[in-house]
């Protein structure tokens, strides 16, 4: 006899979960998926679009980039490997190994701090420090080799070095001894939500990220509990002067900061304070920017993060701190740039 589905049955059909993968692509489609399986997903993957109205009936479609797989906040390949496998229907070898070999990737090159306080750029073996390092790297970036596997960085190259290393598919552990110049007592006094605190949490863990999330997110509250926790002098950049002076009616609304430790500075008004707030165009312009590379930042916030990738902006991306903090409603730009974002 034929097998007959009654509109009950359709119904608790049409409710559940269905994930399909497009391994080949590295996408993930969700049909009503669980907060659970947000959860997992948002782990690795960056959500490109939704479908549907209402939150029941809404899809999903995931990528999976390098990008997420190096910023993926797992101890091993192997954790990572399994929280994959988690929301995937079945194994698909050939993405695992790319997975893989992304995750190796993010672990190939590190900078310290040597004991005589200059910067060494460190290689998992000697293949990499000759066929990758020195290949892209050059006098300008290097001042010497220390070893087989290690070489001096010059001072006014780290930056560089990084981005350089970054664009041949190599991302820098940066593990230098960073000063957080003097302390700022300031605490939240507003709750986070759970996703916030896991922000905070990672971030934390990483020192560097980037908070992704869809404007009304709580973005800027999350950044401020960033800002609470780490504890050290903090610069604030913003695309303009509208946004440098809401951001300070944010922070004294949501903390416990003192308002004169927090500085404006663009073209109106130019002050420098534990926590300063300056645009972007102003923080890159010559004449400005070695006042802000001779602060010892113990954290840099770069509000709408995605605005770096323009030429006018990126220099200030550039400034180094012991903290990176990135802040984006829409880190994947048409001309295909969002990586400058993640350096």
């Amino acid at each position: 006899d034929p097998v007959v589905f009654y509109p009950s049955d359709w119904g608790r059909l049409a409710t559940r979960e269905r994930v399909v993968a497009f391994p080949d692509r590295r996408e993930i489609v969700v049909d009503r998926p669980t907060q659970f399986t947000r959860a997992r997903l948002s782990q690795f993957a960056y959500l490109v679009d939704t479908t549907g109205t209402e939150p029941g009936t809404r899809g999903y479609l995931y990528r999976i980039r390098q990008e997420d797989v190096w910023a993926a906040p797992f101890e091993d390949a192997d954790a990572l490997i399994a929280s994959l496998r988690s929301v995937l229907p079945r194994r698909y070898e050939h993405l695992e190994a790319w997975v893989r070999d992304q995750w190796r990737r993010a672990h190939r090159f590190r900078l310290y701090t040597h004991e005589d306080g200059y910067v060494v750029l460190e290689a998992a073996n000697e293949n990499l420090m000759g066929n990758v390092a020195d290949q892209h790297l050059d006098d300008d970036h290097l001042r010497a080799p220390i070893s087989e596997t290690e070489a001096w960085v010059n001072e006014s190259a780290v930056a560089a070095v990084k981005r350089t290393l970054y664009d041949a598919g190599y991302p820098v552990e940066d593990d230098r001894d960073l000063e957080t110049g003097d302390p700022v007592d300031v605490d939240l006094t507003t709750d986070l939500r759970e996703y916030q605190e896991t922000w905070v949490e990672t971030f934390l863990e990483r020192k560097s990220g980037v908070y992704v999330g869809p404007p009304g997110s709580g973005k800027t509250v999350a950044a401020i509990a960033t800002i609470a926790a780490v504890g050290g002098e903090t610069l604030i950049l913003v695309p303009s002067r509208e946004l440098a002076s809401q951001w300070r009616e944010e922070l004294l609304a949501h903390s416990t900061v003192d308002p004169e430790d927090v500085g404006v500075y663009h073209g109106g008004t130019k002050e420098i304070r534990p926590i300063t707030i300056a645009t972007y165009q102003i923080a890159g312009m010559d004449r400005h920017r070695s006042l802000f590379d001779s602060r010892k930042w113990g954290l840099i916030c770069f509000d709408e993060a995605h605005h770096i990738t323009a030429p006018v902006f990126s220099r200030a991306a550039e400034l180094q701190s012991k903290h990176r903090l990135g802040l984006s409603a829409t880190p994947v730009r048409e001309s295909g740039s969002e990586e400058e974002i993640y350096t």
